[in-house]
């Protein structure tokens, strides 16, 4: 996905994307190292079998929210929201560090409102003062949406992986989007 000139690089948020890398990965593994061509197949499948599980995970988790716009901080988000059927409302475009003109942030105060949105989230590893200031402006509340993009050693260490970090994402959309 594009915006302008800017490429989206954040395609493994969405689930189905995810398991392409992964196959991508197997194959080329499989080309480096055609003796442990077994072990990648494995190990690939594996990986596959629980991605597909997530995306359904997504698919019925998301198919009954009363809502279906998200706010987020950054542009991160766009093929995850495609592939449930939700609309994003970026704060800042592609690079989290792009700060928003005073006129966007209130042409996104206005949008938040018109859609009433309930959540403004934002990043672990991003400031999260715009989210906070919209939702403070609005009277809304602010929710973590992971990217995956900063897990700490910390975090790896004590089992946060892709999956559970995913699921971790589901359940705030759930609560943001208020579904059944």
């Amino acid at each position: 996905i594009t915006k302008g000139e800017a490429l989206d690089p954040h395609v493994w948020l969405d689930p189905i994307l995810m398991a392409k890398e992964v196959e991508i990965v197997r194959d080329m593994l499989i080309y480096l190292d055609p003796l442990s061509e077994m072990i990648y197949q494995e190990n690939a499948q594996r990986l596959i079998t629980k991605l597909t599980f997530l995306d359904e995970e997504f698919k019925s988790g998301l198919r009954t929210c009363e809502l279906r716009e998200i706010v987020v901080s950054h542009e991160a988000f766009a093929y995850l929201a495609r592939a449930y059927g939700l609309s994003m409302i970026a704060i800042a475009g592609i690079s989290p560090d792009e700060e928003p003109s005073p006129k966007t942030m209130t042409s996104i105060v206005d949008l938040v409102r018109l859609k009433k949105v309930n959540t403004i989230f934002f990043e672990t590893a991003v400031s999260p003062k715009l989210a906070e200031s919209i939702a403070r402006e609005v009277g809304a509340q602010t929710l973590v949406l992971n990217t995956l993009e900063s897990l700490t050693l910390d975090e790896v260490q004590s089992g946060e992986d892709y999956i559970r970090v995913m699921q971790k994402n589901l359940t705030n959309l759930r609560k943001a989007l208020l579904c059944l």
